[in-house]
């Protein structure tokens, strides 16, 4: 990579991280200047639908989400992602990214990404530490399709 490319993805992960910031926002993919896909929501789900709107024309893009855990460090790979921006970040992940040839930034770096009350790991962290990476990603995708259907459904509900 040159000196070009380097200022190129740091001034995409400062738009990442800008956006990630707004209230709208929780995780962003930005290639040149201009955001690719971003999406809103709790847990992995919205870095997943950033992911799925990523064409491959937009190969070499920065994402940034507000906690990137293993969980999320399982569906970014090069050439697709190049650079990976966390407000929050797991030690694990970063070095799952960084050995995958990414570059890496965080707000800040924690051991583990807890659960909401803090009392154990997030179940996601579990899953993806707990199985073989492509095994993980397929339960992960499944939870969160099924969590997808079922705000769907109490949407439908509330009409």
């Amino acid at each position: 990579m040159t000196y070009g490319d380097d200022r190129r993805i740091h001034a995409d992960l400062q738009r990442a991280r800008d956006e990630i910031r707004r209230p709208q926002c929780t995780a962003a993919a930005v290639k040149d200047g201009r955001v690719v896909a971003s999406d809103r929501g709790d847990g992995v789900a919205p870095l997943l639908r950033v992911m799925q709107g990523i064409e491959c024309s937009d190969a070499g893009v920065v994402v940034a989400d507000r906690i990137v855990g293993m969980a999320a460090a399982l569906f970014l790979h090069p050439p697709l992602v190049i650079g990976v921006y966390g407000d929050v970040m797991s030690l694990p992940a970063r070095e799952h990214l960084e050995a995958a040839g990414m570059k890496v930034w965080a707000g800040r770096e924690v051991s583990a990404i807890l659960n909401r009350l803090g009392d154990d790991l997030c179940p996601m962290e579990k899953m993806a530490t707990e199985n073989d990476p492509e095994t993980a990603r397929k339960h992960i995708r499944n939870l969160v399709q099924q969590s997808n259907r079922s705000d769907q459904s109490d949407e439908m509900e509330e009409e």
